[in-house]
Parts: structure tokens; C-alpha cells; sequence
């Protein structure tokens, strides 16, 4: 199952990373939406990162996807059309913590004590 979560993880950051550095419009500084969108997509990440990959422990995973968030800012503030804004790197931790604190909460909830 664990080759199932990171083909979806792959296929989802291939997904963000398109998103996040294709050139668009100017957009306002701060959209409530497009702070959801940051969170649920590294919250996303964070949740196919840590089903695929046990080993690296959710701190480590967490923290590179945390600097992956970093990378994509910095760089969109290349990309016309794009800014870095601290606010989607705050939205990204967000996703990636509340992400990390549902699976930590699953894995103690569940019967067999198992990781999910």
C-alpha cells in the first residue's frame, strides 16, 4: 500500500508545484482562499508524505516540505505575475501541522495501534 500513497504524493506535488510556478494574473496580497487552498494542498502533502514514508519520521518530513514551501516563494518571486508572500508560508506550516496532528491523533485512536 505504501507504493499506492507515494505514486499519489508524487502525482500530488507535481500537482502544487505546477500550480505554484506557472505565471498568472496579479493577484491580491491576501485572499482568504488562496491561504485555504496553500494549507489544504501542504496538509495534503504532508498526509501522502507520511503514509508513503515512515522512516524519515513527521518532523523531517514536515520540515522539508516546510522548505519546499520556502523554495516555492522565494521563486515566485521570479515568475511574473507571482510575489513571495510570508502569509502562504504560514498557510503552508498550518496545512503541514494540523496534517501531522489528524494522523498523529488516527494512529493513537486506532484499535490495532498500527501506523495508517
Amino acid at each position: 500500500m505504501k507504493h499506492f500513497w507515494r505514486w499519489a504524493f508524487a502525482a500530488a506535488f507535481l500537482t502544487v508545484s505546477w500550480l505554484s510556478l506557472t505565471p498568472q494574473e496579479a493577484l491580491p496580497s491576501i485572499r482568504i482562499w488562496d491561504k485555504l487552498a496553500h494549507a489544504l494542498a501542504f496538509g495534503a502533502l504532508m498526509a501522502l508524505a507520511r503514509l508513503g514514508w515512515r522512516a524519515p519520521g513527521t518532523f523531517t518530513i514536515a520540515a522539508l516540505l516546510l522548505g519546499y514551501g520556502l523554495f516555492v516563494e522565494v521563486a515566485q518571486r521570479f515568475i511574473p505575475g507571482r510575489s513571495f508572500s510570508l502569509l502562504d508560508l504560514v498557510a503552508d506550516g498550518v496545512g503541514i501541522a494540523v496534517a501531522a496532528i489528524a494522523l498523529a491523533w488516527v494512529v493513537q485512536t486506532r484499535p490495532s495501534g498500527r501506523n495508517p
